[in-house]
């Protein structure tokens, strides 16, 4: 039981990676955009934003992989015992 618990829980992480990794191009790729675009004060502070943004992002991904990572290598060293 406890098995399918943690594979269910490993699909929720897939799932939420997978926005955040989506996130993580529209935030930064927009941000991209407005910096290099049409100079104007507003393009550079959401610009910025969206960078700041981005990184955020990139950080609760990798936070989401370190806990999969983690429940894995629970799941693997269940199987060899």
């Amino acid at each position: 039981m406890e098995k399918e618990l943690e594979i269910l829980e490993i699909d929720f992480l897939k799932t939420k990676m997978n926005h955040f990794w989506s996130a993580i191009f529209i935030c930064g790729g927009s941000g991209i955009t407005l910096l290099l675009g049409k100079p104007a004060l507003i393009g550079y502070i959401l610009g910025i934003i969206g960078i700041i943004v981005a990184f955020i992002f990139f950080n609760a991904y990798l936070f989401h992989y370190n806990e999969a990572f983690d429940i894995i290598n629970k799941l693997k060293r269940g199987v060899k015992k």
